[in-house]
């Protein structure tokens, strides 16, 4: 009996897409996200490549490193906006 491969779900694949986007829209490498949050350069590859899950630690430190909020990034995911439609949209919000 082998072991079931693992199924990253939609909502993760969107995470995942979140922090690649910002990754690379920072100039940044999977070695200098690695070196930032504290998430082995390995286990950093694997999870962006869908082949790993993410524990909440690592979003935690993934996000910090790239200067997110997790909180707002899985909003992003959860409802289909970009990061910055989420981040735009509680400032208005709160101006109200």
């Amino acid at each position: 009996m082998g072991q079931k491969p693992l199924e990253i779900n939609y909502f993760e694949s969107c995470v995942v897409a979140f922090i690649t986007s910002a990754n690379a829209a920072q100039g940044g490498t999977i070695r200098s996200l690695s070196s930032a949050s504290g998430v082995s350069r390995a286990r950093l590859d694997r999870i962006l490549r869908g082949e790993s899950s993410m524990t909440t630690t690592d979003f935690q430190r993934i996000c910090d490193a790239l200067g997110l909020v997790p909180w707002k990034v899985a909003l992003a995911a959860e409802t289909g906006r970009t990061y910055e439609e989420v981040v735009a949209d509680l400032e208005d919000a709160a101006t109200v």
